[in-house]
This record gives structure tokens, C-alpha cells and sequence, in this order.
């Protein structure tokens, strides 16, 4: 019997990590942006995705499908007792979107620079900026240069830009404040 009581407790301690270890990964994935919405209420999660410019698409195997037609940006949501559990950038063809861009390189390239970027210039306002948005970004082969707005910086409206040139990949290779 206390063999089958160490037997569960190993199993669950293995358990538990494996959910912590899940859960971190799934935040790394987090886009920037979205944050804030993890651990939100469903419907009060809906209504501010609705503010940010996303349009439900469809839900598969437990996860919700939002697009943002102006970012070209696919996110799934993941529901577990009335909150979000998780929310991650998606593929654009779960989101019933052509996964190419014009030059008919992938726009997940381009996405996972965006997001890298639009991470990266938050972190250096201590994750308070209040929005973000990118400007315009350009692909190539080497690294995309992604160009935002911070907006709501600095304990007030203002809003700076930022220059970034990110792997195509998401790994930040330059980030500076343009004039």
C-alpha cells in the first residue's frame, strides 16, 4: 500500500511539473499585445479582443481562432473554467487565411519578427505600454525590419517609435527609438 501511496505521489509531482513546465512554454508563446488577456474572463476576453481589431473565426479541438485582418495575425485561445487558459500566435490557415505573402515567402516569418519586436519594445517600458502597433514590416531573406508605435509611454499619451530588425525566426538582433 505504501509502495501504490509513493507510486501517486511521484505520478502527480510529475503531473504538476509537466502542467508547469506546459504553461511556461505557452507564455513564451504569448503575443505581446495579448498578454494581458490570459487568466481574463470569456466574455470580457471577447469584447477587448474585439477592441484590438480581432474577428472570431472558428474553434477546433477546444481552441478559439481569432484573426486581426490589419496585423495579418492568427491567435488561439485556449478556455478552461470560464477564463482564458492560455492565448498563443496560431498559424494564418487556422484562421481560414492564406499562409503567403506576396513575395511568397510564409507571413509567419514576418509574424514571428513582429511579435519579437512588439515583446522586445515592451519590455523595455516595464510591459506597461498601452498599445502597440506596427507601423509597417519587410521581409528578406536575412532578417525582417519591423517598424512600431509604442503608445500611451511614459505615464501619458505619448508615443514612440521603434526600428527593429529581427531573425526571421523571432530572435531581436536591433531595437532602437527612431525620431
Amino acid at each position: 500500500m505504501k509502495l501504490f501511496a509513493s507510486y501517486k505521489s511521484s505520478t502527480a509531482a510529475v503531473a504538476a511539473m509537466a502542467l508547469l513546465l506546459g504553461s511556461a512554454s505557452v507564455a513564451a508563446k504569448t503575443p505581446s499585445d495579448l498578454a494581458d488577456l490570459v487568466g481574463a474572463r470569456g466574455a470580457g476576453g471577447e469584447t477587448e479582443l474585439g477592441n484590438r481589431g480581432y474577428t472570431y473565426v472558428t474553434m477546433t479541438h477546444g481552441v478559439q481562432y481569432w484573426w486581426n485582418a490589419e496585423r495579418k495575425a492568427c491567435v488561439g485561445i485556449k478556455v478552461a473554467q470560464g477564463r482564458y487558459k492560455s492565448v498563443s500566435g496560431a498559424q494564418a490557415s487556422q484562421c481560414h487565411q492564406s499562409a503567403k505573402a506576396p513575395s511568397g515567402q510564409s507571413h509567419q516569418s514576418t509574424s514571428a519578427a513582429e511579435t519579437a519586436c512588439m515583446t522586445a519594445v515592451n519590455s523595455n517600458y516595464g510591459g506597461k505600454v498601452k498599445d502597440l502597433k506596427v507601423v509597417r514590416s519587410e521581409f528578406s531573406q536575412a532578417n525582417s525590419e519591423v517598424i512600431l508605435d509604442a503608445v500611451g509611454v511614459r505615464g501619458g499619451p505619448t508615443t514612440e517609435r521603434w526600428r527593429c530588425l529581427s531573425s526571421n525566426s523571432g530572435k531581436v538582433e536591433d531595437l532602437r527609438v527612431v525620431e
